[in-house]
């Protein structure tokens, strides 16, 4: 589990875009944030890179996944992982 930052996404049933929120207690270096669908396959990387202390912010839209359905954003940093559910309508 991902201790030094937190992941969140609002709203989390949208029939358009959410906004993923990152918050990080630390500098993450080499950090990323991709969406996955049910069945584990990556649909979209989101970002890759150095994420600052602090607030980040992300917006994911529908057309990321070209399906209604259930998708998991995973944030991913040296071995840690945080993840949120995120249902597009």
């Amino acid at each position: 589990m991902l201790q030094n930052a937190s992941l969140n996404v609002f709203p989390t049933v949208t029939s358009t875009s959410a906004t993923v929120s990152i918050d990080a207690n630390e500098h993450l270096e080499d950090a990323s944030l991709e969406l996955y669908d049910l069945n584990g396959r990556k649909v979209a990387d989101i970002f890759q890179g150095n994420l600052n202390t602090g607030n980040t912010t992300f917006t994911i839209d529908k057309k990321m996944v070209n399906a209604k359905g259930i998708y998991f954003l995973v944030l991913k940093n040296k071995n840690k992982v945080a993840s949120q559910k995120v249902i597009f309508e």
